[in-house]
């Protein structure tokens, strides 16, 4: 009985292959595209781009701006966007709009979200940033978060009534130009706000300044800071430009310079092997009482470098919560740079 049936099904399995290979005799070959059949894929596939680069939107609101690259801050600039026109869209006035962007009670329900660059599809959520409505971009101009893909950020708050648009230091490159979509809906309406962003170099600082001559040199130093104690973070400044500048035989702009790339090393107590790690604004540390080094949590005063391309001076206050009126700390600092060394033997009084 078994027999018969495994005969039955190979006289099946033979007659199909006959007839397969009858009916159609490219069953082994590749097909051929025709030339309509070539034309009706371009043709969905035009449809298809033409679907992904559509903005879902009843209102779209372009805008383009310039950030001047930077590699240490976030700075950007705003973009003012047509309030009035959304506020029209929607059917609320620009109060309540702005009103219902920060979710406050009782206000309009408007929801922020964005729109991905390269697909155009809704990424929900109004924000990612600090800000009610707002979002970090990637290169692509599709939502990331603060990071390594991080290029650009928008946020709105509604006390501005505008978008703070800012970058991620080092990120950007001279050229480059990023697309973003944020979207708010009310309703059924659905208004797209469009920026691209330009990132451009900033222009070539002209150094003013003509370094001292000679070698670099090490130059010690005694400086005295004293303040009255407050429960706030003011501080008291020292001038330091011409001593750095002729230690390290360098113009103000180069000292600065040399900061924001590190090779300008600031050390508390001695010179170590290690690089040294800043608790307080780099380069600079909070002191303990005894005038060693530790973090803000145990320190009673901190004193930093401050720098910019014309400026360059020690600054300092004290702890609201750990330091009294009486405390005085004395510590050492040495600013190298260039093969030069300035010892900055330091006394810090709170009155």
């Amino acid at each position: 009985m078994k027999k018969i049936h495994i005969l039955l099904i190979l006289a099946l399995v033979i007659t199909a292959g006959l007839f397969s290979c009858g009916d159609n005799e490219e069953f082994s070959n590749m097909h051929v595209l025709t030339g309509d059949e070539i034309a009706e894929i371009a043709r969905q596939d035009s449809i298809e781009e033409a679907q992904k680069n559509k903005i879902n939107a009843d209102l779209i609101l372009e805008y383009s701006m310039n950030i001047t690259i930077s590699k240490t801050t976030y700075d950007g600039d705003i973009v003012e966007i047509e309030l009035d026109k959304i506020a029209e869209a929607f059917g609320i006035t620009e109060e309540e709009l702005l009103a219902g962007i920060g979710g406050e009670s009782g206000a309009p329900e408007i929801k922020g979200f964005a729109i991905a660059g390269t697909t155009h599809a809704d990424i929900t959520g109004a924000s990612n940033t600090n800000a009610p409505w707002g979002h970090w971009w990637d290169g692509n101009g599709d939502l990331t978060g603060w990071g390594d893909d991080a290029m650009v950020f928008a946020e709105f708050y509604p006390e501005n009534g505008y978008f703070n648009v800012g970058q991620f230091p080092k990120h950007l490159e001279d050229g480059q130009q990023i697309k973003f979509i944020e979207g708010l809906k009310y309703n059924e309406v659905r208004v797209a706000v469009v920026i691209t962003v330009n990132a451009v170099s900033a222009p070539a600082y002209v150094d003013p300044e003509t370094a001292p001559e000679g070698d670099p040199e090490a130059i010690t130093i005694e400086v005295e800071l004293s303040k009255t104690y407050s429960d706030d973070y003011n501080n008291v400044t020292f001038d330091v430009k011409d001593t750095l500048r002729n230690a390290f035989k360098m113009t103000t702009y180069q000292i600065h310079s040399a900061i924001q790339d590190g090779s300008f090393k600031l050390y508390q107590g001695e010179v170590t092997e290690e690089d040294p790690t800043y608790t307080a604004d780099a380069p600079g540390y909070w002191l303990n009482i005894d005038g060693t080094a530790v973090g803000w949590d145990e320190g009673f005063v901190w004193t930093s470098i401050g720098h910019s391309e014309t400026e360059l001076f020690l600054y300092g206050g004290n702890h609201p919560d750990n330091a009294v009126a009486g405390d005085t700390i004395t510590t050492k600092y040495i600013a190298t740079c260039n093969g030069g060394s300035v010892t900055i033997n330091l006394t810090f009084k709170v009155e």
